[in-house]
Formats: structure tokens, C-alpha cells, sequence
């Protein structure tokens, strides 16, 4: 959420400026340490979740849905910043 109030009356140049820095400030980081914390904490643990629902034990690990949700935001992250 921008403050566009003060954002609006930047130029655009100056608006692509502010987005990048805080693209690769906080955007970025962020969906590292989401993507790495899903991956490390299901692997290197390895912590099992399964399912008692169903006959094979579907397995329902949190991080594995972090780790593929922070791969898709990085995904999605840079194609956007490279399409601005």
C-alpha cells in the first residue's frame, strides 16, 4: 500500500526510483527468507506431517507450502520487476 498522497506528485521517474528501493529492500528479502525458512526447516529437520484422513498419510507440511508459495512471489517478483 502506497502513500499516494505524496507518491503522486513525485515524477514517474522518481516513483520507479522509490519502487525499486523498496522492491530490493523489503520485497525481496522477505520472499528469500520465506522460500529458504520453508525449504531449511522441512528438509534439513525433517519434520513429517501426515494426514490421518486418508490411507497413505497425505502429507501436509506448512513448509513446503511456504517454500513453493515464497518460490512462486519471487517468480512473480521478478518478472514484474523486469517488465516495469
Amino acid at each position: 500500500m502506497r502513500g499516494d498522497v505524496l507518491y503522486g506528485f513525485f515524477e514517474p521517474r522518481t516513483q520507479a526510483t522509490i519502487d525499486l528501493i523498496l522492491f530490493v529492500l523489503f520485497f525481496m528479502p522477505g520472499v528469500f527468507a520465506l522460500t529458504y525458512a520453508g525449504y531449511y526447516y522441512r528438509r534439513v529437520l525433517g519434520l513429517s506431517e501426515h494426514s490421518n484422513v486418508t490411507a497413505e498419510g497425505a502429507d501436509l507440511s506448512v513448509q513446503d507450502h511456504a517454500a513453493l508459495a515464497g518460490a512462486f512471489l519471487l517468480v512473480q517478483g521478478l518478472s514484474r520487476s523486469s517488465a516495469a
